[in-house]
């Protein structure tokens, strides 16, 4: 039976505007992480080399469970965006609806020839297009999606450092700092809650930037299909600081 409605990606779209959304509250969240608990982080330096410093965290570190919530949310609606993907090119290539619709994601080409018919009614370009996205094709973005969408990957977030140094303020300025270190024999001043990064548990992928490098990509995965509906750009992505 023909589908009634023209095909649209609106919806996908909808789906990652929906993800930054909860994206934007886990960062307000993660703000009042890292400033309600930057005194559970222990600074230490060493007087033969006082440029040098070591960073740990008080063993009553714990990120609750309420910090999780939105990034579970956000992980959803990115996924879903992609399976939207899927359904409305089954309907742009073969005119009708089309059930059981999926993005597949998996690790060989053996397994993605198994789940063909998640794409049933897609023309061969898409089906192509589809496949190039997957991690054995060499895509991190998808496998990383893929893994954290499973719900324990998300429950239980861990406190990990930050990977670069965090803020120096080469001048002291009220409260923008809160430690005082000599490096190269001038004062730096650094927050302490900047240290504090959230990741998963497993990984200890950092979870603010493993978002933003999700919402962008699956942002361009629908601008690339978007042309053949001819619909309007993609949605505004995130901003790259917390």
């Amino acid at each position: 039976m023909p589908y009634a409605a023209m095909p649209s990606l609106e919806g996908a779209s909808l789906r990652v505007e929906r993800a930054i959304r909860h994206f934007d509250e886990f960062s307000s969240m993660l703000r009042s992480f890292r400033e309600a608990n930057k005194h559970k982080v222990i600074i230490q330096t060493h007087e033969d080399a006082p440029d040098n410093f070591m960073v740990q965290f008080d063993k009553s570190l714990v990120v609750p469970l309420a910090l999780s919530l939105p990034v579970g949310d956000s992980i959803y609606n990115l996924r879903s965006a992609l399976d939207y993907v899927v359904y409305e090119l089954a309907i742009l290539d073969s005119g009708k609806g089309q059930e059981h619709t999926q993005f597949p994601i998996v690790d060989c080409e053996n397994n993605f020839d198994e789940q063909k018919h998640h794409l049933r009614g897609l023309h061969e370009h898409h089906i192509r297009a589809i496949e190039a996205l997957q991690p054995y094709k060499g895509i991190e973005w998808t496998k990383t999606l893929r893994g954290i969408s499973n719900p324990d990957k998300h429950r239980h977030l861990i406190p990990v450092q930050v990977q670069a140094p965090p803020y120096v303020f080469a001048h002291w300025s009220g409260g923008a700092g809160d430690f005082e270190l000599a490096l190269n024999g001038e004062a730096a001043y650094f927050k302490k809650g900047a240290f504090i990064n959230v990741g998963f548990r497993d990984s200890k992928l950092g979870v603010f930037e493993t978002l933003c490098l999700l919402i962008t990509e699956v942002g361009r995965t629908i601008d690339r299909f978007k042309p053949e509906f001819n619909v309007a750009g993609p949605p505004t992505l995130p901003s790259p600081q917390p």
